[in-house]
């Protein structure tokens, strides 16, 4: 009998672990295939949920889902790891910064060819949005932002 589990809580787990699906598949004796559609649709038989469980050494009911209120105020309730989002994002811009910062001091010294100019600033313009854009849509979706923190 299936029932429901909260999917983006082991896909969490299994991603603070660094473990491949394979991996994690392996080490709870479930196929690879079992925990790809547990992940993407969030059912699973109360034998997968007892054996993922015992893998992460956790209670089974931690993995069932919770009310959207308790996930809220669990993200919410947590500051350093906020804090901590944010300075990873200063570091990210601080970083992209110090580039592109090198990049226009070569271009001024003429250690760089305008087209080598051109083409160092534009990938590293577009690294900066995609990798801030990953970051905020990761924030996001463990509760760190709101969309009121992003206006």
């Amino acid at each position: 009998m299936k029932m429901q589990v909260n999917g983006n809580m082991i896909k969490s787990l299994r991603e603070k672990r660094v473990w491949s699906q394979q991996q994690l598949a392996e080490m709870a004796g479930i196929s690879l295939r079992t925990l790809q559609r547990l992940e993407a649709t969030s059912t699973a038989s109360h034998e997968t949920v007892k054996s993922l469980a015992a893998v992460f050494e956790i209670d089974a009911e931690t993995l069932l889902p919770q009310k959207a209120s308790d996930e809220a105020s669990t993200a919410t309730s947590n500051p350093i790891e906020k804090r901590n989002f944010i300075i990873s994002l200063f570091a990210l811009i601080i970083a992209h910064v110090i580039g592109f910062y090198g990049v226009f001091d070569a271009f001024g010294r003429e250690a760089i060819t305008e087209d080598v100019f051109k083409l160092v600033k534009n990938l590293l313009s577009i690294n900066l949005l995609v990798t801030m854009g990953i970051c905020l849509y990761r924030g996001y979706k463990k509760g760190l932002l709101d969309k009121s923190d992003l206006l």
